[in-house]
């Protein structure tokens, strides 16, 4: 089921700076082998980076017109599996139902 999410600003700048910066390889080695990260790389990466900190599969985002911030997506753990990590002192780890 998918569940509300909201990331922060300072999370959106990082996407909106990826973007910016492009990394569609200009140069290929050898054999056709690019050299660099594409742009989908690298937003690949970034939303594997939010889904582990907020709990979500990366791959079931979906935009949402609530906001730039907010998003929905597949949990892959529960508001109370969320809360015992944070009490434990681990990554913070926030989700919106």
């Amino acid at each position: 089921m998918k569940q509300e999410f909201e990331m922060t600003q300072e999370e959106m700048d990082t996407i909106i700076a990826i973007n910016k910066d492009g990394g569609d390889p200009v140069m290929f080695l050898s054999g056709g082998t690019p050299m660099g990260r594409s742009l989908q790389e690298k937003i690949n990466e970034y939303w594997d980076i939010l889904g582990n900190k907020y709990g979500f599969d990366p791959m079931t985002v979906e935009g949402r017109s609530k906001g730039k911030l907010f998003f929905i997506a597949e949990a892959t753990i529960n508001p109370q599996e969320c809360g015992e990590i944070e009490m434990k002192g681990g990554t913070e780890c926030t989700t919106m139902t």
